[in-house]
């Protein structure tokens, strides 16, 4: 088994993370279709029908998060970008 670290915030939990993340994204003008399929929220009434996310607003979100990043202690990281990381969230050019 591998060597146990840590946490890096001891008091911070999953829950805190997820409602600061919702926070983000409506403080940087996400619409809420986007935000609640990113945060697995279910939409109340017709909108859950109709409202479908693109993959525009997905970039739009990994775009605004990639700006957080290199705002972040991260950035001190030369070349550090969050999608370059993770490059599976990034909708592929054929996903419609």
């Amino acid at each position: 088994m591998g060597e146990r670290r840590p946490p890096i915030l001891p008091t911070f939990t999953f829950h805190e993370g997820r409602h600061s993340h919702g926070t983000w994204l409506t403080e940087d003008g996400i619409p809420k279709v986007p935000r609640c399929a990113r945060l697995g929220q279910k939409m109340k009434g017709i909108t859950r029908v109709y409202g479908h996310v693109t993959p525009a607003m997905v970039n739009q979100i990994l775009d605004i998060l990639e700006e957080r990043w290199l705002r972040s202690p991260a950035s001190r990281y030369p070349g550090a970008k969050l999608v370059s990381w993770f490059p599976h969230l990034r909708p592929s050019p054929t996903d419609d």
